[in-house]
């Protein structure tokens, strides 16, 4: 995790966090980065988070529970996060239903609209120092059905019908305070 900036190490720590709310049953369930290069087991699954691009975020559609309210001087972003949700058959002889990577992309989907089903609201922290990361802003979620977002693709892998994957592609806004100020 050490390669990740602190908003994708704040996301990651947060999913380690809450596992099973997530539908992983270890932390090895999650990928960072890069594709993996080795095999999915049978009956496994994976949550492969991946940052596409980041840009400014000058929109300011997304409130941010304390950007404002305290006056905080501070930098909007938005990174294009990509999350696959990927899941093989329990017998890799044998195809199998869409119904257990839809049922993980649920889950996914439930955490990260969070508790008001707009998107999670979330600290970010600089992870500079790993054994005392310090909070230094905030990451929502773009939830907005609407809207079509989280935009999502499912495919099935043409060389190897035991796996299926949905990627869901979240816009994540977040800031961080501006130094010096």
């Amino acid at each position: 995790m050490a390669k990740l900036n602190n908003t994708m190490m704040t996301i990651a720590q947060y999913i380690i966090e809450n596992l099973n709310s997530f539908g992983l049953n270890s932390e090895s369930d999650l990928k960072l980065i890069e594709k993996p290069k080795s095999k999915l087991e049978d009956g496994g699954k994976w949550l492969i988070m991946l940052p596409l691009r980041t840009l400014p975020d000058i929109s300011k559609k997304v409130t941010f529970s304390n950007l404002v309210e305290n006056g905080v001087k501070a930098e909007r972003f938005m990174t294009v996060v990509e999350l696959e949700l990927k899941t093989r058959a329990l017998n890799s002889s044998q195809d199998f239903f869409w119904n257990t990577v839809i049922t993980f992309r649920d889950q996914v989907y439930r955490s990260l609209a969070g508790a008001n089903s707009g998107g999670l609201l979330m600290p970010r922290y600089d992870w500079t120092n790993p054994e005392s990361p310090v909070e230094e802003g905030e990451i929502k979620f773009g939830v907005n059905p609407n809207r079509n977002s989280p935009i999502e693709d499912p495919l099935e892998d043409p060389n190897d019908s035991a796996n299926k994957s949905i990627f869901l592609t979240y816009n994540v806004h977040w800031w961080k305070l501006i130094q010096g100020e």
